[in-house]
C-alpha cells in the first residue's frame, strides 16, 4: 500500500505529531488520547504490512475513517497541530485510505 518513501514520510509526520502533542499542555485528555491511539495503530499497521505482506486494505479503511473523526475534533480545539494532521491525512489519502 505504501512505498518506502511514503512510509518514511508518514512515520516522520507521526513522530512530529507525537512531539507536538507532548507540547500541548492544554490539550483535552480524551481527544489527545484518541489521536495518539489512532496514530499508534497506523504505526503498528505499517509494521504489519512490512512483515507479512498480507492484504490490509480493510484495516486501513477503518483507520482512515477513525483518523478523520478524531482529526476533526482535534483541529477545532488545537489549530497549531492542523498542519501536521493535514499532512498525515494527505499521505493516507494518497495511499487510497
Amino acid at each position: 500500500m505504501f512505498d518506502t518513501e511514503k512510509q518514511q514520510a508518514l512515520r516522520q509526520e507521526l513522530d512530529q505529531l507525537h512531539r507536538l502533542l507532548a507540547e500541548v499542555a492544554e490539550a483535552d485528555v480524551d481527544t489527545t488520547s484518541a489521536l495518539k491511539k489512532v496514530a499508534e495503530e497506523i504505526h503498528q499497521l505499517l509494521g504489519d504490512e512490512d512483515a507479512d505482506g498480507r492484504d490490509t486494505s480493510h484495516e486501513w479503511s477503518h483507520l482512515g475513517q477513525r483518523w478523520n473523526q478524531v482529526r476533526d475534533a482535534f483541529e477545532s480545539r488545537h489549530p497549531r497541530l492542523t498542519e501536521v494532521i493535514s499532512k498525515i491525512t494527505t499521505l493516507l489519502a494518497n495511499a487510497g485510505i
